[in-house]
């Protein structure tokens, strides 16, 4: 934004802090991108409205000063000062207008209210303050009710800014995780996430979030298109991630490439315990078993127990190819513990089992996979005769 554009949209920020402060009529959770357009040129009507606003403030000052009203004018310089760290003239607060901001003046226009119906007949006085009491009270229950949930709370900021790309963005989100993945896209969410990126074409999360979409329903083109813009904007962690995982899915002749992406998220992203789980992965499927190890130790120990299984299989599946059999059972264990019904994990169990000559164990680990995915029953039946026979001739 150039000298004078500054000038006149702070102008203009500075009028609006005044006019919310008196009648808080229009508010809203947030006033970033594109809320509050730029002043731009000075036949602007807001910059009219501006110096309206600093001629009213200033003939006020004055006009106490003359009056000899010290209390008031006190009031009046009080709340001037107490502005100063919101209106942005000593140092970038962070956001074009933030309401709590108005939190401190608001106690010397309080104090300036008091000051002002004290001048009245006490009947005047009354009705004055009963009527602001009230005013003030309803408005601040409507704006509870605004703020009951996010639902609610981004419907209404998107109402009251529609230029607001941040609002349009969280309202999509907001009604996909209400809505769930269901079996096909929702339009509305798409329809606000295209809104928000027409207002703000390089906005990442944006792209990100719709990549996810078109992961969810099978639309690998589209999503992979998204997640290479989010990329290039910012080099999003997420997103190279994604974009690694599905080269991984087309094979593990290009785990080179996948390899590229993880490398970026943990870049940017030093605790991405999924980036550095599929690093080790890659490296294991090249059968690069040290630098596997080492990439899912970290990954084991920067994940969240909870999230654990992942990790701890694809270790104890490097730790059985290192000729650690009995060590990869332990880990296996702990895999099928977070998650007992994957036959991923029960299967691998059951070969470490059986590499480490525990063969009853394994027997009972290949049944339980068998009756985990009825595709693999068959093979998982004779993998337990065979491990039987095994305990049998010992």
């Amino acid at each position: 934004m150039h000298g004078r554009a500054k000038v006149l949209s702070t102008m203009h920020l500075h009028s609006r802090y005044m006019w919310l402060l008196i009648a808080p009529i229009k508010l809203s959770c947030d006033y970033s991108f594109d809320s509050i357009p730029a002043v731009i040129s000075t036949s602007d009507p807001r910059v009219a409205l501006a110096a309206l606003s600093y001629c009213l403030l200033f003939a006020l000052a004055l006009y106490l000063g003359r009056q000899g009203q010290w209390q008031a004018l006190f009031a009046v310089a009080w709340g001037g000062a107490l502005f100063v760290p919101a209106a942005g003239l000593l140092f970038d607060v962070g956001t074009v207008i933030g309401e709590r901001l108005l939190f401190l003046p608001s106690a010397a226009f309080c104090l300036l209210c008091a000051l002002g119906a004290a001048r009245l007949t006490r009947t005047t006085a009354n009705s004055v303050i009963i009527a602001l009491v009230l005013s003030y009270s309803v408005r601040s229950v409507i704006r509870n009710a605004t703020w009951a949930d996010s639902l609610t709370l981004w419907q209404a900021t998107a109402e009251e800014q529609p230029r607001n790309a941040k609002a349009l963005f969280n309202l999509g989100v907001t009604l996909r995780n209400q809505q769930g993945d269901g079996s096909e896209l929702q339009p509305m969410v798409m329809d606000l996430y295209s809104r928000a990126l027409a207002i703000k074409p390089d906005y990442d999360n944006v792209y990100m979030e719709r990549a996810k979409m078109y992961l969810r329903h099978g639309m690998e083109t589209q999503a992979r298109a998204d997640l290479e813009q989010a990329a290039s904007i910012s080099d999003h962690p997420d997103a190279h991630f994604h974009l690694g995982l599905l080269k991984m899915q087309r094979g593990k002749d290009r785990c080179a490439e996948a390899e590229r992406h993880f490398l970026i998220a943990i870049a940017r992203e030093p605790y991405d315990h999924r980036a550095h789980t599929n690093m080790g992965i890659c490296r294991h499927w090249h059968h690069h078993l040290q630098e596997a190890h080492g990439w899912l130790t970290k990954a084991l120990s920067i994940t969240p127990a909870a999230e654990a299984a992942v990790p701890a299989d694809a270790l104890a599946n490097v730790l059985r190819d290192s000729g650690l059999p009995v060590e990869a059972a332990k880990l296996h264990d702990l895999a099928t513990a977070i998650q007992p019904q994957s036959f991923a994990f029960q299967y691998n169990r059951a070969l470490s089992l059986f590499e480490a000559e525990e063969f009853s164990e394994a027997a009972a680990a290949f049944k339980l996979a068998a009756t985990l995915d009825p595709a693999q029953a068959t093979l998982c039946h004779e993998r337990a005769t065979f491990a039987k026979q095994f305990e049998a001739s010992k």
